[in-house]
Parts: structure tokens; C-alpha cells; sequence
């Protein structure tokens, strides 16, 4: 397991993260105009569908004591 792994595993997380907020705002924002967000919501459950594995994935690598920080 290497160092790359762990850190592509951080990045899906951290965009992840990202993607679900703005999935978020963008309904917020549709449902004040009082627009159908039917679509926009299947499509965040999906995404927040998603986080989960890459949450999973990171804690298992970091768990795993195989992937090795810089510093060791």
C-alpha cells in the first residue's frame, strides 16, 4: 500500500465532502424558488451513497498500518 493510495483516498473524501455541500446549496436554493428538486435529491442521496464507501475506504487504509506517513 503506498502513500499515493492513501492520499487519492483523502482527496475522494475531501471532494466528496464538497460535492454533497453543493448538492445541498443547489436544493436550498431550488426549493426558495419553489422549484421540483426531485432529480436533485435522488442525485444527492447517490452522492452521499458514494461518501460512504470513500469514508470506509480512507478508515480502512488508515486503519490498516500499511500506508506509511512521510514522516516515518
Amino acid at each position: 500500500m503506498s502513500e499515493d493510495r492513501l492520499e487519492l483516498a483523502r482527496r475522494h473524501v475531501i471532494e466528496g465532502r464538497r460535492v454533497i455541500a453543493a448538492q445541498q446549496e443547489l436544493i436550498a436554493r431550488l426549493r426558495a424558488a419553489d422549484k421540483d428538486t426531485t432529480i436533485d435529491e435522488r442525485l444527492l442521496r447517490r452522492f452521499e451513497q458514494n461518501q460512504v464507501v470513500f469514508e470506509k475506504d480512507l478508515e480502512e487504509l488508515e486503519a490498516s498500518g500499511l500506508c506509511l506517513t512521510k514522516e516515518s
